[in-house]
Parts: structure tokens; C-alpha cells; sequence
């Protein structure tokens, strides 16, 4: 009866969000209709460049090549990173993070590059505006552009953002993006804090880097599995350390302390720094091991850009819309996903996922096979 019940109130919410969504959609057509504007880009000297929680460290690393190619095109102008996180990529000078709470001023350009429905309280602060804000659908007030559609089951990142570079009235031109050359800009690395970890914990860059401990329950897989893979890693003798990464969530902690109870890695070779670094430090630590293991998460998408090799599992998304999309960075990436060819990821970019299709999606991927093909890549 419970389970019925729960069943139940998961279609109903994804149906009064799908409404919800719809008519905030065709309001703010409407609003952009009588708010019209012709733009002058000579006019625009402070740019918002919306990115608001729960939009996360992943997320900011697969659209940075976006944000530097606005940031150059509109380079006589200020452009304010409105997030939550720390200033860790190296963007153009004229791109600052400002904190959300932190805005207290009008905006020439607001524009949302991945879709957000809390972008929207920006616009009423800002002359001009383009993007993704209550729908997958690019929507301005900006004179003579085009309405765009994106699918969130099946777009990377890199060609949602693409669609905004598209605008000729905002561009002038098309730009002409292609997606296997395009890179990260560079990461802020703490070169200090890991010369101060060397000396005291790694004598060798011959340690492996763990990132396993969401920060949300719809991102993690079996830690009882996660822990068979490094156990095995660490009997073929591969590494010499074990670093574990993550954030300072009581969840994580709480994980962290579960996942180590598992391991049969000695316990002077495992450095724990969960909760313990900055994302500059954690940046460091990552680009001087000898490979990251981990999930789909943000410090995976740092390992894509600083890893000599990445090994990631994927469980509710594919990675075909997540990893990387330039083929030198692809080339020392080994992803793990249980989807069979055609067959669409479970998490839809929108609607949260059930407790019991996180666990089902999660059963088929085999440990077993996992440790064996990256045992097998790492000693050739």
C-alpha cells in the first residue's frame, strides 16, 4: 500500500511540475514579448551570467569553454559568475564569482546557459535577457532571436550552451563550436598545499585519488563495491596510496566512515582528506596522482581536465551527455554505465529520481568486471 502510495505521489508532483512549468513558460514568453529590446552591444557593459544551486561543480566545469567564449566575445564588459562556489577555474580577467546574495545592482545582459527555473528573478534587474529559465526552451527579449529547444535526455552541456552562442543578435556571428576541440580553461591549483602533503604523507605521485561520497543520494553507487575495486586495485600492488576526497556534508563524513570499514588497504596508506581541502588543493592533489576513481560528480569533471587517468561510474546518467566532449581528454577517460545502446539514462536532467530505481540501476554493473578492466588498463 505504501509503495502504491509513494508511486502515486511521485506522479502526481512530476505532473503539477510539468504544468507548473509550462505556464511559468508561456507567462514569461509574454512578458518577453512586451518587454522587447533592440540589442546594442556596444550598450552592454555589465553582463550576469546566472548559475545557481543545484547546479554543481560538474555542471560549471562542462559549461566553462561556454562561459570563456562569452567572456571573450564580450570583453570590454564585466561579467559577474553568479554561484556559490569558490573561484577555482581560471576564466578571462573580465570574469568575476559573485556570490548570489551578494548582487545589489542592475545588469545590462542577464543570460542563463543551462536550465534553471531560479534564474528567472534576475530578469526584472536586467535590461536585456537570454536563456534557459523555466524550461529547456531559450527564451529572451532581445528583438528578431530565435526560440530553441534543447532535449535534457539526450544534450550534453556543450550544445545547450552552444544554442545560446548561436544568437546572431548577441554574437554578431555564428560561432562555429566544435566539440572535440574544445577544452577547459585552466583550474586554480594550490601548488603549496600539495608540496606540504608530500612531505608528509606521499613520497611518490603513486597513489590513487578517490571521489565516491555524493553530496545526494540519486549520485551514488555500492560502497561495498567501490570497496571490492580499490581492494583489488591495491592487491595487484598498483598504488602505494589511497586518497579519499570529498566535501564536508555530514552525509559524506557519514559515508566516508562506512566505506573505510570496507577496505583491506592498510590503514597507513589510506590519507583521508574528506571535508579536509579546498577545491584548489583538491585540484592539486588530483593532477598529481596516478589516476582518479570515483563517480559522476565534480571532482570527477576536475579529474577529466588534471588526471593522467580517470575511472568513473555512471548510474542515473550516461556518459555520453557528461563526459567531456574533446577527444584527447576522452582518450584517458574509461567510463562504466549500465545502459544498453539506445536505451535511455533514468535521471532526466529535471525530475528526482526514486530510491528504488537508484539501487535497481545501480545492481547492474558488475565490481568484478570493473577491477578487472582497470587493473588490465593500468598495467599496460
Amino acid at each position: 500500500m505504501k509503495v502504491k502510495q509513494s508511486i502515486l505521489f511521485r506522479s502526481l508532483r512530476k505532473v503539477t511540475k510539468q504544468l507548473l512549468t509550462t505556464s511559468m513558460t508561456a507567462l514569461l514568453k509574454w512578458y518577453a514579448l512586451t518587454t522587447q529590446n533592440r540589442f546594442e552591444p556596444t550598450q552592454v557593459k555589465r553582463i550576469a551570467l546566472a548559475f545557481l544551486p543545484d547546479l554543481g561543480i560538474g555542471d560549471l566545469m562542462m559549461l566553462s569553454p561556454i562561459i570563456e567564449r562569452i567572456a571573450l566575445h564580450f570583453n570590454d564588459s564585466k561579467i559577474h559568475l553568479l554561484t556559490k562556489h569558490p573561484a577555482f577555474i581560471q576564466f578571462p580577467q573580465n570574469v568575476a564569482f559573485v556570490k548570489p546574495e551578494e548582487v545589489a545592482s542592475q545588469y545590462d545582459l542577464l543570460l542563463s546557459i543551462s536550465p534553471h527555473l531560479k534564474h528567472a528573478k534576475y530578469i526584472h534587474s536586467s535590461k536585456f535577457w537570454c536563456g534557459y529559465f523555466f524550461s529547456t526552451q531559450i527564451i529572451s527579449n532581445i528583438s528578431d532571436t530565435e526560440s530553441k529547444s534543447c532535449d535534457v535526455h539526450r544534450a550534453h552541456h556543450i550544445h545547450k550552451g552552444s544554442l545560446i552562442l548561436k544568437e546572431k543578435r548577441l554574437f554578431g556571428k555564428r560561432f562555429e563550436v566544435l566539440p572535440e576541440r574544445i577544452i577547459y580553461p585552466n583550474l586554480i591549483r594550490d601548488q603549496d598545499y600539495l608540496e606540504r602533503l608530500q612531505i608528509q604523507y606521499l613520497s611518490a605521485k603513486k597513489y590513487l585519488t578517490l571521489g565516491i561520497f555524493p553530496q545526494f543520494r540519486q549520485s551514488e553507487w555500492s560502497l561495498t563495491k567501490f570497496a571490492f575495486i580499490v581492494n583489488a586495485l591495491f592487491e595487484a600492488d598498483l598504488f602505494d596510496n589511497l586518497v579519499l576526497l570529498g566535501g564536508k556534508s555530514q552525509r559524506e563524513q557519514s559515508l566516508n566512515q562506512s566505506f573505510q570499514a570496507l577496505l583491506s588497504v592498510a590503514p597507513q596508506k589510506v590519507i583521508d582528506l574528506v571535508g579536509k581541502t579546498t577545491l584548489s588543493e583538491a585540484a592539486s592533489i588530483i593532477s598529481n596522482s596516478r589516476a582518479f576513481l570515483g563517480i559522476d560528480s565534480g571532482l570527477a569533471h576536475m579529474a577529466y581536465a588534471l588526471a593522467p587517468m580517470a575511472f568513473v561510474i555512471f548510474t542515473i546518467a550516461h556518459p555520453n551527455y557528461r563526459l567531456p566532449l574533446n577527444l584527447d581528454l576522452r582518450a584517458k577517460i574509461m567510463a562504466f554505465h549500465p545502459y544498453k545502446q539506445g536505451e535511455v539514462p533514468i535521471f532526466d536532467g529535471q525530475h528526482p529520481v526514486s530510491e528504488s530505481a537508484i539501487e535497481a540501476i545501480g545492481t547492474r554493473l558488475d565490481e568484478k568486471e570493473i577491477a578487472y578492466e582497470i587493473i588490465e588498463k593500468l598495467s599496460n
